[in-house]
C-alpha cells in the first residue's frame, strides 16, 4: 500500500522566518519583468551603438571611457544602458511575474528618487541670487552680500520642506521601509505556500485516481476470477 505523502502547511498558519526570508529575496534589477507588453515583431538591434544615443548621453558615454578605445568605449556604454535600462525599471515598476516584495522594493526606491530630486530642486531655488548689495566690514572695507531671490516665508516654507524631505528619506530607508518590506515577503511567503499546497492537492489527486484505477483494476479482475472459480467447482 502507497503511503500517503505529507502534505505542506496550511496558507492560514503563520509562515516562519525561513520562509519570509526566502520569500524577501530580490532579483537583480535588470532580471525583474517588464510593465510592457510588445506585440508584433519589432526590429531588434543585436549590438547598442553610441551613434543610437542623444548628444548629451554620447558625451557622457566618451567621458566614461577616458579615451577612444573602441573596447573602453563598448564597455561604457553597455554599462550606462545598463543604468538606464535600472532606471526606467525603478520609475515605471515591475511586470506581472514580480514578488510583492519587488514590488515594494521598487516603490520604495523611486520614492527616495522623487524625494531626492524634490530635495536638490530646492537647494538650487534657495540658492538662486537675484543680485548683491554692499555692506561694508568693521574696517570699512566693501563686502557683497548676496541678495536671494526667494525670501521671507516662501524661503522659510522651502527650508522647512527639506526638513521633512529628511525625515520621508530617514524613514524610507530606515524602519517604516523595513518594515513594509517584511509585510511584502510575509505575502509572498503565504502566496508560495499556497501554490505549494495547491500543487501538493493536484498531485495527491492524481495519486489518488491512479490508486482508485488500480483498486477498480484489481476488483474487476477478482470477480472474473471468482467467475471462473465457481464454474469450475460446478
Amino acid at each position: 500500500m502507497t503511503d500517503t505523502p505529507t502534505m505542506p502547511a496550511s496558507p492560514d498558519d503563520e509562515p516562519t522566518a525561513a520562509e519570509v526570508a526566502a520569500a524577501g529575496t530580490l532579483r537583480p534589477l535588470d532580471q525583474l519583468p517588464s510593465p510592457w507588453t510588445i506585440k508584433g515583431e519589432p526590429a531588434v538591434v543585436s549590438t547598442p551603438t553610441l551613434e543610437a544615443l542623444s548628444p548629451t548621453d554620447r558625451q557622457t558615454v566618451i567621458d566614461r571611457a577616458g579615451s577612444s578605445d573602441p573596447a573602453a568605449i563598448n564597455t561604457a556604454l553597455n554599462t550606462f544602458l545598463r543604468e538606464r535600462q535600472q532606471e526606467v525599471r525603478i520609475r515605471c515598476g515591475a511586470g506581472e511575474g514580480a514578488t510583492h516584495t519587488e514590488r515594494e522594493a521598487l516603490d520604495q526606491m523611486n520614492q527616495l528618487r522623487l524625494l531626492t530630486e524634490e530635495f536638490h530642486q530646492i537647494e538650487t531655488d534657495l540658492a538662486d541670487v537675484r543680485e548683491h548689495r554692499t555692506d561694508y566690514d568693521a574696517d570699512g572695507n566693501p563686502v557683497p552680500v548676496p541678495v536671494y531671490a526667494i525670501q521671507g516665508d516662501m524661503r522659510s516654507a522651502k527650508q522647512y520642506r527639506l526638513d521633512e524631505i529628511k525625515g520621508q528619506m530617514a524613514l524610507v530607508a530606515g524602519v517604516e521601509g523595513e518594515a513594509a518590506l517584511k509585510r511584502a515577503a510575509r505575502n509572498d511567503a503565504l502566496k508560495t505556500r499556497e501554490i505549494t499546497q495547491r500543487t501538493a492537492e493536484l498531485r495527491e489527486i492524481g495519486r489518488r485516481a491512479q490508486e482508485m484505477v488500480r483498486e477498480d483494476r484489481i476488483d474487476e479482475a477478482a470477480r472474473r476470477k471468482a467467475k471462473f472459480l465457481k464454474g469450475n467447482i460446478g
